[in-house]
């Protein structure tokens, strides 16, 4: 009973029940003009979401990119800042408006496909008595539209809850799942490959918490509402070794800030700089993901070679600021990158002017802003500070 794939027997049985139905339920020439027209009907719902959900998202990146398109300046200050602060929300308001303007049009293109169908294959094909077996195949295309909706709204809203949910259980019986990694990599994937929604760069695995040992511990022990500081060798370094500096950076942060007269704009240009100029190296996770060893890593590694993985970013900030006398934090917990919850690295600055710490994420920075972005917390978990300076 352990093997059993609970998730895509559920998704099976979902697509398959409204076929069933098709095929045992007779169909008569009345019954099939019927099913023709809730077939037609079926495609233009299913096209009306598939394109309203990609026309949203491109819309959503427009206004969340600042976009100079003159359409964009009849649009509310009060929904571009929703936008930016809480995309999933905005995303909810604007789509059913977007999908009646998408079936509108599509309705409009299909209405002689629709009077042509429901009038000649019924008097063509099908008997007044609904025998035969071209009926009950009928019955069965009749049905498919449906199910593919079915199938849809479920792997959709399986999307949704693992996306700002973080449950480890169901959340890897839903990624082990065929049926939904299907959908996924077909349907959602690219539907959320908008910029907005790029793969953000997170370590898959658990990377961050290894011992002097190079043990690993449990992610959700080390994590999961336990508040134990325990992270104490990171990428084949110590945190101490990772965030040192040398005068090439320091020069540069001084640089940066010197026209600035508060501790927040100071951070900015800091923040800034980083996510223009350093990449994110794909390579070095892949190779972090299954051994730290071996690897140099930190903020002079960054600076010098202009690339890294989340750690590196976090390392060099943390370098960067205190060159300029900013007090700064490490953290560590689950970023979502747009497909998965991993591991992930960012900072907090402290705000002298309003007292409070801001939450900073450079290496998200390189898609979206992430310098006191609100609702940063949507797709930053279990954040566990690992060390202030």
């Amino acid at each position: 009973m352990k093997n059993i794939d609970i998730i895509s027997l559920i998704l099976a049985m979902i697509f398959i029940l409204p076929i069933l139905f098709g095929l045992i339920r007779p169909v008569t020439r009345l019954r099939l003009q019927s099913a023709i027209a809730s077939f037609i009907s079926n495609i233009e719902f299913l096209l009306g979401i598939i394109s309203s959900i990609i026309a949203t998202n491109k819309l959503l990146g427009l206004i969340d990119g600042g976009g100079k398109y003159r359409f964009l300046s009849y649009i509310p200050d009060s929904f571009k800042t929703l936008v930016i602060e809480q995309r999933l929300i905005a995303f909810i308001i604007l789509v059913p408006f977007v999908l009646i303007l998408c079936l509108s049009i599509i309705k409009l293109l299909l209405t002689p496909v629709y009077k042509l169908m429901v009038d000649l294959i019924p008097a063509l094909i099908c008997r007044n008595d609904g025998t035969g077996l071209g009926a009950k195949l009928l019955g069965i295309v009749w049905k498919l539209p449906t199910a593919v909706i079915f199938l849809l709204i479920a792997t959709f809203a399986l999307n949704i809850y693992s996306s700002f949910n973080y449950n480890p259980n169901l959340n890897n019986a839903i990624a082990a799942s065929p049926i939904y990694k299907v959908m996924d990599d077909r349907v959602f994937i690219p539907v959320k490959s908008g910029e907005w929604l790029k793969k953000i760069p997170v370590i898959q695995g658990d990377l961050f918490a290894k011992d002097t040992k190079g043990d690993n511990k449990n992610l959700i022990e080390r994590i999961a509402g336990k508040n134990i500081k325990v992270v104490e060798y990171f990428n084949g370094v110590t945190l101490d070794e990772a965030v040192k500096s040398n005068a090439e950076i320091d020069n540069t942060a001084k640089q940066l800030t010197a026209s600035e007269n508060t501790s927040i704009k100071k951070a900015f240009q800091i923040y800034k700089w980083i996510t223009t100029n350093i990449n994110y190296d794909d390579a070095k996770a892949a190779t972090l993901s299954t051994n730290s060893r071996g690897i140099s890593s930190g903020a002079i590694n960054a600076y010098n070679e202009r690339k890294g993985v989340c750690f590196d970013y976090s390392s060099l900030f943390i370098a960067m600021c205190r060159a300029t006398g900013l007090k700064v934090r490490m953290v560590t917990g689950l970023g979502y990158s747009g497909k998965d919850w991993g591991d992930h690295a960012w900072n907090e600055v402290w705000s002298e002017e309003e007292g409070r710490w801001v939450n900073v994420d450079t290496t998200f920075g390189k898609y979206v802003n992430y310098f006191d972005r609100k609702g940063f917390n949507v797709d930053h978990k279990y954040a566990e500070i690992q060390g202030e300076w």
